[in-house]
């Protein structure tokens, strides 16, 4: 099944299925992903959902387009081998989704897939108003944890986001030609 009807139905779906997203686009295979099916078990599908107010399904719908062309891409701060997607994909509540992904993960059976391992924003749990220190932060390496992306979209980032309506970034596309970004749509 497509990745959209999937979701129409993930009521259906048992928790410990894996539902096909895509297959691993380009961008990820420049930071080390083999090319292998991206999954994401329906649990996490109907976790989102239910627990992350800020997200929806026609949210979750266009992420495969978002994911094949994200803004950029950093190493997690907690967990090797695991990695953060910022995607030019707005939720309703304005802020940019993040994908944390595993590479050359378990869907739970023999077989090896990349692993999409939820999907949200950086927002306040109560508000859902975006954190958008938290983007800048990272955008601006201001964590205090050394985190460089591995990988910026120029591009999309000195357009200020405006497709997608998101205002999370504004903070630091309006610096932008302060910061000297100089990674035109490739890889660090």
């Amino acid at each position: 099944m497509v990745w959209g009807n999937e979701l129409d139905n993930i009521s259906q779906r048992k928790n410990e299925e894996s539902i096909r997203v895509m297959d691993t686009p380009l961008v990820l295979t420049y930071i080390g992903a083999d090319h292998l099916p991206l999954k994401m078990r329906a649990s996490k599908i109907k976790k989102i959902l239910a627990e992350h107010k800020e997200m929806d399904v026609n949210v979750l719908k266009r992420l495969p387009r978002a994911i094949a062309s994200p803004l950029a891409i950093f190493p997690s701060e907690t967990e090797s081998g695991k990695y953060l997607m910022v995607l030019d994909l707005a939720a309703p509540n304005k802020g940019n989704v993040v994908l944390p992904i595993e590479l050359n993960g378990s869907d739970g059976t023999n077989y090896e897939v990349n692993v999409a391992l939820s999907a949200y924003t950086k927002s306040d749990e109560k508000t859902l108003v975006p954190k958008t220190e938290w983007y800048t932060n990272h955008f601006e390496n201001k964590t205090g944890k050394n985190i460089t992306p591995l990988y910026l979209n120029e591009k999309k980032l000195l357009a200020g986001i405006t497709r997608t309506g998101s205002n999370c970034l504004i903070l630091y596309t309006t610096q932008a030609t302060s910061l000297r970004i100089v990674y035109q749509t490739k890889l660090i």
